[in-house]
Protein backbone atom coordinates (compact mmCIF):
# COMPACT_ATOMS: atom_id res chain seq x y z
CA UNK A 1 0.00 0.00 0.00
CA UNK A 2 1.77 3.47 -0.87
CA UNK A 3 1.10 6.69 1.46
CA UNK A 4 -0.97 8.22 -1.27
CA UNK A 5 -3.70 5.67 -0.30
CA UNK A 6 -4.16 6.32 3.18
CA UNK A 7 -5.79 9.51 4.54
CA UNK A 8 -6.63 10.56 8.27
CA UNK A 9 -9.16 9.09 10.00
CA UNK A 10 -10.76 10.03 13.35
CA UNK A 11 -8.60 11.50 16.41
CA UNK A 12 -5.95 11.81 14.00
CA UNK A 13 -5.12 8.04 12.43
CA UNK A 14 -4.94 7.06 9.30
CA UNK A 15 -6.70 4.26 7.34
CA UNK A 16 -6.30 3.39 3.78
CA UNK A 17 -9.25 4.33 2.25
CA UNK A 18 -12.19 1.39 0.33
CA UNK A 19 -14.76 -0.80 -0.27
CA UNK A 20 -15.94 -3.85 0.27
CA UNK A 21 -16.14 -5.92 -2.81
CA UNK A 22 -17.52 -8.99 -1.49
CA UNK A 23 -18.24 -11.03 1.53
CA UNK A 24 -19.31 -14.65 2.38
CA UNK A 25 -21.24 -15.05 5.02
CA UNK A 26 -20.40 -18.61 5.63
CA UNK A 27 -16.96 -18.33 6.75
CA UNK A 28 -17.17 -14.71 7.83
CA UNK A 29 -14.93 -13.41 5.50
CA UNK A 30 -14.61 -10.62 2.33
CA UNK A 31 -12.63 -8.97 0.21
CA UNK A 32 -11.73 -5.18 0.70
CA UNK A 33 -10.95 -3.38 -2.57
CA UNK A 34 -8.54 -0.04 -2.11
CA UNK A 35 -9.33 3.18 -3.78
CA UNK A 36 -6.07 2.28 -6.19
CA UNK A 37 -7.79 -1.19 -6.81
CA UNK A 38 -5.72 -3.24 -4.87
CA UNK A 39 -8.00 -6.07 -2.94
CA UNK A 40 -6.83 -7.80 0.00
CA UNK A 41 -9.13 -10.33 1.76
CA UNK A 42 -9.90 -10.45 5.58
CA UNK A 43 -11.54 -13.07 8.31
CA UNK A 44 -13.98 -11.24 10.50
CA UNK A 45 -12.44 -13.19 13.30
CA UNK A 46 -8.77 -11.58 13.05
CA UNK A 47 -10.37 -8.18 12.18
CA UNK A 48 -10.78 -5.72 14.87
CA UNK A 49 -13.23 -3.15 14.57
CA UNK A 50 -13.70 0.52 14.94
CA UNK A 51 -16.82 2.79 14.15
CA UNK A 52 -20.50 2.20 14.99
CA UNK A 53 -20.51 -0.76 13.18
CA UNK A 54 -18.65 -4.16 15.01
CA UNK A 55 -20.60 -7.32 13.95
CA UNK A 56 -19.86 -9.40 10.38
CA UNK A 57 -24.01 -8.71 9.67
CA UNK A 58 -23.23 -5.11 10.04
CA UNK A 59 -21.55 -5.04 6.53
CA UNK A 60 -22.32 -4.65 3.19
CA UNK A 61 -20.83 -5.22 -0.22
CA UNK A 62 -20.15 -1.78 -1.76
CA UNK A 63 -20.07 0.06 1.61
CA UNK A 64 -17.09 2.40 2.15
CA UNK A 65 -14.72 1.43 4.99
CA UNK A 66 -11.32 2.49 6.19
CA UNK A 67 -8.86 -0.23 6.92
CA UNK A 68 -5.16 -0.96 8.14
CA UNK A 69 -3.49 -3.90 6.85
CA UNK A 70 -1.00 -6.32 8.35
CA UNK A 71 1.36 -9.45 7.08
CA UNK A 72 0.29 -13.05 8.07
CA UNK A 73 1.51 -16.20 6.76
CA UNK A 74 -1.27 -16.11 4.42
CA UNK A 75 -0.23 -12.85 3.15
CA UNK A 76 -1.31 -9.20 3.12
CA UNK A 77 -4.56 -8.99 5.29
CA UNK A 78 -6.85 -6.23 6.60
CA UNK A 79 -6.14 -6.35 10.19
CA UNK A 80 -8.85 -3.29 11.34
CA UNK A 81 -11.52 -1.98 9.72
CA UNK A 82 -13.53 1.37 10.19
CA UNK A 83 -17.38 0.84 9.13
CA UNK A 84 -19.63 3.14 8.93
CA UNK A 85 -19.68 7.37 8.34
CA UNK A 86 -17.11 9.59 9.10
CA UNK A 87 -16.85 13.33 9.54
CA UNK A 88 -16.91 15.00 6.36
CA UNK A 89 -17.94 12.14 4.00
CA UNK A 90 -21.17 10.69 2.17
CA UNK A 91 -22.91 10.06 5.33
CA UNK A 92 -22.53 13.68 6.03
CA UNK A 93 -23.86 15.20 3.05
CA UNK A 94 -27.15 14.26 3.68
CA UNK A 95 -27.34 17.17 6.47
CA UNK A 96 -26.33 19.66 3.75
CA UNK A 97 -29.22 18.31 0.85
CA UNK A 98 -32.01 18.19 3.81
CA UNK A 99 -30.70 22.33 4.81
CA UNK A 100 -30.81 23.11 0.96
CA UNK A 101 -34.24 21.46 0.46
CA UNK A 102 -35.56 23.48 3.31
CA UNK A 103 -34.83 26.53 2.15
CA UNK A 104 -36.08 25.95 -1.01
CA UNK A 105 -39.48 24.90 0.52
CA UNK A 106 -39.69 28.37 1.97
CA UNK A 107 -40.97 29.89 -1.47
CA UNK A 108 -38.66 32.94 -1.60
CA UNK A 109 -38.62 34.93 -4.71
CA UNK A 110 -35.36 34.01 -5.64
CA UNK A 111 -35.79 30.49 -5.52
CA UNK A 112 -37.58 30.75 -8.95
CA UNK A 113 -40.49 29.05 -8.81
CA UNK A 114 -43.28 29.09 -11.30
CA UNK A 115 -47.25 29.67 -9.41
Amino acid sequence: MSADEASPGENGSRFYQGRIKRLLRGSESGVVRSTTGREVPFEFRHVVMRGPFRRFDDLREGMSVGFDVGWTSSGLRVTVLYAGPRPGSEGQSGTKEQVAAHQLADGGPEDGDVE
